[in-house]
């Protein structure tokens, strides 16, 4: 597939996370999708990824992702991002804050045969953190 074939899917992916529909990942991402970046000791796969989404939609229901930056070249896509949202539910067990937060993260997909195969993310977890009261 093209760079641009790539980075479509990774657009979608990312209006279909916006709506809430996880379960999107079942069609563009491998079913042997390996995650790099296992959030909160969760499984490596794109199981584990839709219940850290999941868990982040509980936690701010309002989540929205905006894309900044996406380069492409060969298999992989590169984007930066900014996450938004408004704790009300309890980030990883703490009471809500009701505070708003917005921080950014950068990640790197691999494709193959037109879906997503692996991932590669670093995220600004201590500006969250920081925005949260937590730290």
């Amino acid at each position: 597939m093209s760079t641009q074939q790539n980075k479509a899917i990774l657009k979608r992916f990312i209006s279909e996370v916006n709506k809430g529909n996880f379960d999107v990942m079942d069609e563009l991402f491998a079913e042997d999708f390996v995650d790099r970046y296992p959030a909160h000791g969760e499984t490596p796969n794109r199981e584990g990824v839709k219940r850290v989404l999941a868990g982040s939609r509980n936690t701010f229901p309002d989540f929205h992702w905006s894309l900044e930056d996406i380069i492409a070249e060969g298999d992989k896509v590169a984007y930066r991002l900014t996450m938004q949202g408004t704790d009300t539910g309890g980030f990883t067990g703490m009471p809500p804050t009701g505070k708003k937060v917005s921080f950014t993260g950068i990640s790197i997909l691999r494709f193959a045969n037109g879906k997503a195969v692996e991932r590669w993310y670093i995220g600004d977890n201590m500006t969250l953190l920081h925005q949260l009261g937590l730290v």
